[in-house]
């Protein structure tokens, strides 16, 4: 069959096979939708559009970052050597100040604390925690913690010494010599030594012992040695790993009065400070994040702490300023406090354990205080620290 005939003999049997539906269908009903717009992005466009967005994240990031969010803290722990020197320091500027603090007895502390005049309540725990603030002010530097290498005592009571040397936030070099003798049996060496501060000597006794995964060093520190069983601040370093801290325990007529724990980390070459005090008299604890920077050219520590006692819990910021009062002719802290709920107020403590002996030298810092002073004016906004 051909292949004409094979197509008409197909279209024959469609058309008697198929029903006619065309005359069944509605023309009228039948709705055509239209055909959606298809846009076309120029690569031009879409280069720039990335552009923008780049630029849009990179500008996040930077903003995160300097506002700390990209901050990275290290733990900082010291060699044996400085351990020992750490401790002899920071122990004796602490019972200095403790010494020097105007006495308060638990009596007239709980008293205060029941009895507050100001709705700050930081303001009202600066008595106690003004000693730690001249400890800490020692340490808390922007060059890493410099102590020298032990040699050869030019006192002949002592064998070695070593020196911690840094600027205090007035601009003052501060250098404390540290002379120490010890003795080693097994794996506990046997430490005396002496520091001065302030014409006063104070005394160190105590031991350090050592193994494969961590030291633990132990120094009593007494200025009285007929007293040297009642007034003292027992300090005990523990490092283990890569972390490090140091617990201080205020001894007063025999009794422990107060406890504080202490760990170092460094942003960069900046060293920053926690603090965990804790006073069992009052069921009170308070923490303390403190570092050092440089606002107007002048230098001051900011701080964040957090109060927990059996009344109500604080937290909020402060900076803390060294100036010259005219009228004690001595430098002072001046501390502005800001809580988390916006309110503010303003305290000063002692410094008296940063003494300059050089009269030219205290000329020449209360002309760089008064010209900071002038420089600063204080801004109306309260700048918070770092995260």
């Amino acid at each position: 069959m051909r292949k004409k005939e094979l197509k008409t003999l197909l279209k024959e049997s469609m058309i008697t096979r198929i029903p006619d539906i065309t005359s069944k269908i509605d023309l009228n009903q039948i709705v055509i939708e239209p055909k959606p717009a298809i846009y076309q992005v120029s690569r031009a466009f879409a280069l720039r559009l990335a552009t923008v967005l780049v630029l849009a994240i990179m500008i996040t990031v930077g903003v995160l970052s300097s506002r700390g969010g990209t901050t990275t803290l290290t733990p900082i722990t010291l060699s044996a050597e400085s351990t020992t020197s750490f401790t002899a320091v920071s122990s004796s500027v602490l019972l200095n100040a403790q010494t020097v603090e105007s006495s308060i007895s638990t009596g007239q502390i709980l008293l205060s604390t029941d009895m507050r005049s100001n709705s700050v309540m930081m303001q009202d725990k600066l008595t106690r925690l003004n000693p730690y603030f001249n400890m800490i002010e020692l340490f808390l530097v922007d060059d890493d913690l410099h102590f020298s290498e032990a040699v050869a005592s030019d006192n002949p009571d002592y064998q070695y010494m070593m020196t911690y040397q840094m600027i205090d936030l007035a601009g003052v070099i501060q250098t404390y010599t540290y002379y120490f003798t010890e003795t080693t049996s097994g794996d506990e060496t046997v430490i005396t030594g002496l520091l001065r501060l302030a014409n006063i000597d104070y005394y160190l006794e105590g031991s350090k012992e050592t193994s494969d995964e961590n030291e633990i060093v132990t120094l009593k520190t007494y200025a009285d040695p007929t007293r040297k069983s009642l007034d003292y601040v027992l300090t005990v370093s523990e490092k283990a790993l890569d972390e490090q801290k140091f617990t201080y325990h205020v001894y007063v007529d025999g009794e422990q009065t107060e406890k504080s724990e202490l760990k170092l980390e460094s942003e960069g070459n900046t060293v920053k400070v926690k603090l965990k005090y804790e006073n069992e008299a009052l069921d009170e604890a308070i923490e303390i994040e403190a570092f050092r920077v440089e606002q107007n050219g002048r230098a001051l520590l900011k701080v964040k702490y957090e109060i927990e006692n059996n009344m109500m819990d604080e937290s909020g910021e402060m900076m803390v300023f060294v100036e010259f009062n005219e009228t004690t002719n001595v430098t002072e802290y001046r501390y502005e406090i800001k809580n988390s709920k916006g309110e503010m107020s303003e305290s000063s403590g002692s410094r008296r354990n940063h003494d300059d002996d050089d009269d030219e030298d205290d000329e020449d810092e209360t002309d760089d205080i008064d010209e900071a002073d002038e420089e600063d004016e204080e801004d109306d906004d309260f700048p918070g620290p770092r995260n």
